[in-house]
C-alpha cells in the first residue's frame, strides 16, 4: 500500500541521491532561466518521453537498442513498468544541460540549430555515461542493466547513441515547438 510506496520512494532517494541532487539543481537553475512554469512544462514533457523511450527499448530495442534491467534493486527503489524511476528522470537535467550548452554555443538561438545541437550534445553525454553505467558492477552503481548482445563501444551498441540523438531531437523540438 501507501507505506510500501513510501518505502520505495525513500529507497530511491537513498540509492540514487546524486540523481535527486542534479534534479534539484536543474529545478533551481532552470526556474531562474526559463521561469517556473516553463521549467515544469519542460520536465513534464521530457520525463514521460524518456520513460517511454526506456520502456520501449527494454521491450523492442527501439530507440536505444535492446537492453534489460536486471531488477537487482527492485523492491528497494521505485520502478514503473520495469523501468527504474531515476533513470528516465535523469533525462530532464541531461536534456536541460544540453539545451543550455547549445544556446550558449549558438548565441541563445532557439531554432533548428539548437534542436540539432542539443540532441547531439545529449548523445555525447551518453558516450561517457553509458559505458560507465553498463560496468556499474565495478563501482557503487551495481549491475543494474545489460545489453544481451553487448556492443562495440565498451559494451554499448552504437544504436544506443543514435537513439540518444533522436530522443534529444524529439525532446528539444517538441519543447521549443
Amino acid at each position: 500500500g501507501a507505506a510500501y510506496s513510501m518505502d520505495l520512494l525513500v529507497g530511491t532517494l537513498l540509492l540514487r541521491p546524486y540523481v535527486f541532487g542534479f534534479l534539484v539543481v536543474f529545478l533551481v537553475v532552470a526556474a531562474a532561466d526559463l521561469g517556473a512554469r516553463r521549467t515544469l512544462l519542460f520536465a513534464s514533457w521530457v520525463w514521460p518521453l524518456a520513460w517511454l523511450a526506456e520502456a520501449s527499448s527494454t521491450r523492442t530495442g527501439i530507440p536505444f537498442g535492446l537492453y534489460h534491467y536486471t531488477g537487482a534493486t527492485q523492491g528497494r527503489e521505485l520502478y514503473l513498468a520495469g523501468v527504474p524511476f531515476w533513470d528516465s528522470l535523469s533525462f530532464t537535467f541531461l536534456a536541460y544541460a544540453s539545451f543550455c550548452l547549445a544556446r550558449a554555443l549558438l548565441g541563445r538561438a532557439r531554432g533548428l540549430g539548437v534542436v540539432f545541437l542539443s540532441g547531439l550534445l545529449m548523445m555525447l553525454l551518453d558516450v561517457v555515461i553509458d559505458p560507465l553505467a553498463v560496468r556499474g558492477d565495478r563501482w557503487f552503481l551495481g549491475r543494474i542493466f545489460y545489453y544481451p548482445e553487448g556492443g562495440v563501444y565498451f559494451g554499448v551498441p552504437l544504436s544506443n547513441f543514435l537513439g540518444w540523438a533522436i530522443v534529444g531531437w524529439v525532446i528539444m523540438g517538441g519543447y521549443l515547438a
